[in-house]
């Protein structure tokens, strides 16, 4: 399984928010079209600077797109962006748009769509990397021990 890390608030709003669009500047392998990948939230930023931007981006994003399609209780808070690092969903990259009528498409961009997103019930510690990366094997292994059954339905 190939996976594709993003950075924070990004893999939340994959598995949180609905996000259906990854946004590079680069095409996928046309072999990957079809087939499933893992969602990786990238290094918790640390910084308070940092986190008071995603914590701005996420109130934007929620002023956008509406609450969050799960209970937070309350207010969206920084720990439930940050919570999301290591694999946290996969997805079938079904394909790619450059033009898309979709609020998670930027101008310019080409747009991976994501469909039948499954998110792990708890995330899975792994270090991610630049580009599209080779999850270990052992780690593979953890995402089928979470969400196997749900992976043979989709």
């Amino acid at each position: 399984m190939r996976a594709l890390t993003l950075k924070h608030p990004w893999a939340f709003c994959v598995a949180r928010r609905g996000k259906r669009i990854e946004n590079r500047t680069w095409y996928p392998p046309k072999a990957l079209i079809g087939q499933r990948i893992a969602i990786h939230g990238g290094k918790v930023p640390t910084s308070r600077f940092d986190l008071q931007g995603i914590r701005l981006l996420v109130d934007d994003l929620v002023k956008t797109h509406g609450l969050p399609d799960y209970e937070v209780n309350g207010d969206l808070t920084l720990q439930d962006i940050v919570d999301h690092a290591g694999i946290v969903a996969v997805a079938t990259l079904s394909g790619t748009v450059t033009e898309a009528a979709n609020p998670w498409k930027d101008p310019g961009s080409i747009g991976w769509v994501l469909s039948d997103v499954i998110v792990l019930p708890e995330p899975i510690p792994c270090k991610g990397a630049q580009g599209l990366w080779a999850v270990p094997a052992d780690v593979e292994r953890q995402i089928i021990e979470q969400i196997g059954s749900q992976l043979a339905c989709v």
